[in-house]
């Protein structure tokens, strides 16, 4: 908090600065901070932002947390995607676009551009959601890059055919009973709809893995983060869908954490 106070860039520079004095205002702003800290609300809304990957995020009230298990998907997306580029070269066109689903403040869509110079699409219900992930765009340059739609799922793209090599998503899935059981901080900040995943947590990544298909151009990949409880139902879906070389991917605490598959028709 005194880091982002002081504006500087990590919190280990505050080594350098262990003899500045804070303004009267400062320390103001920095007793409002500790309480709404010490009440439960999360750090990132707090400062309202957090960095992801290597993108910094803008953040707010009623918008969706990026947390580091998600750059698990960004990893495994950009190995994809660099294997990609070695064997067909320049990225740009038609069908080499990123589609991100539930894209949110725009986290993995963001990140996998800003590393590859791909273009993208992120899609999202929620009109307050694309409005962050449209200025992280801008935040991080990659805006011209970037195009952000409202809608359901594959039905708010403005092309209903179009094909894309990579579709991400880091959809809701946390049981609707679990919710109750979820820390403080998440339940009571993130929003319900960017969580709740139905009875079994499934209910999304059902209607996502269902429809992938048609969105895939012949080798494309769908990498979908998932609760590592959900890798072997969502490895069987994947599978029923015609989807092979499925791989379970594992965050750095080393729970299950992405799924992934290749549409070879």
């Amino acid at each position: 908090m005194c880091a982002h106070l002081l504006a500087l860039r990590e919190p280990t520079d505050l080594l350098f600065h262990l003899q500045t004095k804070l303004a009267l205002q400062q320390l103001e702003r920095l007793a409002q901070m500790v309480g709404e800290r010490v009440s439960g609300k999360p750090l990132q809304l707090i400062l309202g932002s957090v960095d992801f990957y290597s993108a910094t995020l803008s953040v707010g009230e009623g918008i969706f947390i990026p947390r580091p298990e998600t750059e698990t998907l960004v990893e495994v997306g950009l190995e994809f995607l660099r294997g990609r580029a070695d064997t067909e070269g320049c990225p740009h066109g038609n069908h080499n676009k990123i589609l991100d689903l539930c894209t949110g403040c725009g986290a993995a869509l963001i990140a996998l551009v800003c590393e590859t110079g791909w273009e993208g699409i992120g899609t999202d219900i929620c009109q307050k959601a694309l409005a962050f992930a449209e200025g992280n765009a801008r935040k991080n340059r990659v805006a011209q890059l970037l195009d952000f739609y409202r809608g359901d799922l594959f039905s708010a793209l403005p092309e209903p055919h179009q094909k894309f090599p990579l579709i991400v998503a880091n959809p809701p899935y946390i049981s609707t009973e679990q919710l109750e059981a979820l820390p403080p901080e998440v339940r009571n900040y993130d929003p319900r709809e960017a969580l709740d995943g139905g009875m079994d947590g499934l209910a999304v990544i059902r209607r996502i893995v269902a429809e992938a298909p048609e969105y895939l151009v012949s080798g494309g990949m769908l990498a979908l983060e998932i609760g590592e409880e959900h890798s072997g139902a969502v490895s069987r879906l994947y599978q029923q869908a015609g989807l092979s070389e499925v791989r379970i991917s594992k965050d750095l605490a080393g729970r299950d954490r992405v799924v992934s598959g290749l549409w070879a028709r």
